[in-house]
């Protein structure tokens, strides 16, 4: 249903099923990591637990003004937009300590009430609720963080735990951590991984008119996120640099993304590189049926993270038979397992030798192919959402 489907919200959803209303706040705009995870938690809830579960989500959509949102859609799933306040002023609200009761904004009550991004909401019934914690960056690396968002989550999250029920994370490694940060027991913490949502299998003249458009027609390495620090796309550029010169020749790197934040030091070494006439190409922010080329066409994937909190694009290039690279960071062991490369993310020479490895070995390219495939079979989205839905199951009835 779209954003003006009603629904009866007068009180909670005992008689049709269980009434969990969720945060969608991060769906509106351009999608981002917890937007994938916040769709594909909410598509599969609803789809799973059909006339047990009802999904009632909240944005801002000031005045009405955006039109056609792309929105999970199921006869289970209905929203309630504030209309009234843009988002900027809710969260400047938030920000002087104005909190508003999450009722307020659903226009009703519900049996739990779902964060999906980091931050919740208080309420006025003592609503058991969860946030979704994708990760500690914002203190194990602050310098990765914009000053904004790091006070935010510095400031809220404390509180939001607190007046939760229990905690969502998305890996082994960010439970751990949530747990020493904040003192936390196991019981208190689900760890759901994050499964790759929505795979596009495009047509061959499909997928060759996306590249078209976005100007690619060379074979090239590819790289999919926000241009931010914390991607470390300068150990990327400089290893492209040293690459043997056949290998520079016959691939493109690719930098698909939307820009990020203190990203200034990423666009002077692309300007520089781009001046010397490297094959560079930026499409920037891409779509769905793009994204799904991309990863499709692609010789080689890589994430050359410091930190992330799981790394959804490396299980997303395994879906489409890409041979992936990535950190050798903790967390991306945890997602890959025997199915990439590593790397010392500090090392460009380390990366240029993998990428050399994979372009140039035929068999290695292959064996990393089918070993994603095996790796992906330990990733599901109806597993995550069976997890979720027996712990808000388990609160609500307690």
């Amino acid at each position: 249903m779209g954003e003006d489907s009603q629904g009866d919200l007068g009180g909670t959803g005992r008689g049709g099923g269980m009434r969990v209303a969720f945060d969608a706040s991060s769906l509106i705009g351009s999608k981002s990591g917890v937007a994938y995870y916040t769709e594909g938690l909410i598509l599969h809830l609803a789809k799973e637990y059909g006339d047990d579960i009802e999904l009632v989500g909240h944005y801002c959509n000031f005045l009405g003004r955006r039109k056609n949102l792309d929105l999970p859609q199921a006869p289970n799933i209905t929203y309630r937009p504030t209309k009234l306040l843009p988002a900027q002023v809710l969260n400047l609200l938030r920000r002087l300590r104005f909190w508003i009761p999450f009722e307020l904004l659903i226009k009703g009550r519900a049996d739990f009430h779902l964060f999906p991004a980091f931050i919740g909401w208080p309420s006025l019934y003592k609503t058991p609720s969860a946030p979704v914690i994708y990760d500690t960056t914002y203190l194990d690396y602050p310098e990765f963080v914009n000053t904004r968002a790091l006070h935010d989550l510095k400031t809220f999250i404390p509180r939001t735990i607190k007046r939760s029920a229990f905690v969502i994370t998305i890996s082994e490694t960010s439970a751990a951590s949530i747990s020493d940060h904040y003192d936390i027991l196991e019981s208190e913490i689900v760890i759901t991984h994050v499964p790759p949502l929505g795979i596009k299998k495009l047509s061959k003249d499909s997928s060759k008119a996306q590249l078209k458009e976005l100007g690619i027609s060379d074979p090239y390495i590819l790289f999919l996120g926000n241009l931010e620090p914390r991607k470390n796309l300068v150990t990327l550029l400089e290893a492209y640099k040293q690459l043997n010169d056949q290998a520079r020749d016959n691939l493109a790197l690719v930098i698909a993304g939307g820009k990020g934040w203190h990203d200034q030091e990423i666009q002077n070494t692309l300007a520089d590189m781009q001046s010397q006439n490297y094959n560079i190409i930026l499409p920037g922010y891409v779509d769905d049926k793009q994204r799904a080329a991309l990863f499709e066409a692609a010789s080689v994937f890589v994430l050359p993270s410091h930190y992330e909190g799981f790394g959804m694009t490396l299980l997303e290039a395994m879906s489409y038979q890409t041979p992936v690279i990535a950190s050798d960071i903790p967390i991306f062991h945890e997602v890959c397992g025997e199915a990439a490369l590593y790397f010392d993310p500090d090392s460009t020479q380390a990366l240029a030798e993998q990428i050399q490895n994979v372009i140039s070995d035929k068999k290695i390219a292959e064996q990393l192919v089918k070993s994603g495939n095996e790796n992906l079979s330990r990733f599901s989205w109806k597993e995550v959402t069976s997890t979720i839905y027996k712990r808000i199951e388990k609160e609500v009835e307690s």
